[in-house]
C-alpha cells in the first residue's frame, strides 16, 4: 500500500506530524521515514 493512500485512510483529524509519526512507527505502519515525509508533505 502506498503511503499516499494509507494517509487518506488515517483520521482526517491527525495533524500531519500525527500521521508522519504513524507512518514510521514500528507498531504501524512502517514506512520509511523519507515514504512518511513525501506523505505528509503532499497531505490535501
Amino acid at each position: 500500500m502506498s503511503t499516499l493512500v494509507n494517509c487518506k485512510a488515517c483520521n482526517k483529524e491527525m495533524s500531519p506530524s500525527a500521521v508522519y509519526d504513524q507512518l514510521i512507527s514500528s507498531a504501524g505502519d512502517k514506512f520509511t521515514p523519507s515514504e512518511a515525509q513525501y506523505a505528509k508533505d503532499n497531505l490535501k
